[in-house]
């Protein structure tokens, strides 16, 4: 894992996205199958149908969140009509309610200013509270399917 960007998060806590080299692509896979585990209760057999495009596509990309030197999680993130999105992101169990995913989301999201979409199932009472009390205002609400999707836009700085 090499560097990447710097976020603070609360009480002194550094938060750290490094980007996920192809040397660590089997990590982010393992890592992808537990989230997928925890979030949705079940395990992709045939993996991660866009793993391999977070490699190979300019628009996608994949960082690690690294705290204190520890992997904590991950986020995937890609350009989905003309604002970036994030796809999939995920923070042990663990490491949960220490401030290390809000300091990893608004590191995602200063990493580039301008439109940004998030979508979550509404009946995750946890995930509707954490992307609503991380997105800056104005915030558009819109149902897509069986999930919420907050569309918003970042400035620089955060």
């Amino acid at each position: 894992m090499g560097a990447g960007a710097d976020a603070p998060a609360p009480w002194g806590l550094v938060i750290e996205l490094t980007p996920v080299a192809l040397t660590d692509k089997a990590l982010l896979s393992r890592w992808i199958q537990t989230y997928l585990r925890d979030t949705f209760g079940g395990i992709h057999a045939g993996g991660y149908p866009y793993l391999d495009q977070y490699f190979t596509d300019p628009d996608r990309e994949a960082h690690f969140i690294v705290s204190a030197g520890d992997l904590a999680g991950f986020v995937l993130a890609r350009v989905d009509a003309s604002a970036w999105t994030v796809a999939e992101f995920y923070v042990a169990p663990w490491y949960r309610r220490q401030g290390i995913a809000r300091a990893a989301a608004l590191a995602q999201f200063a990493r580039h200013p301008g439109p940004w979409t998030v979508e979550f199932d509404p009946a995750s009472a946890a995930a509707a509270g954490f992307w609503h009390s991380m997105i800056p205002a104005p915030v558009s609400s819109v149902v897509v399917g069986e999930r919420i999707r907050l569309s918003f836009t970042v400035s620089a700085p955060l």
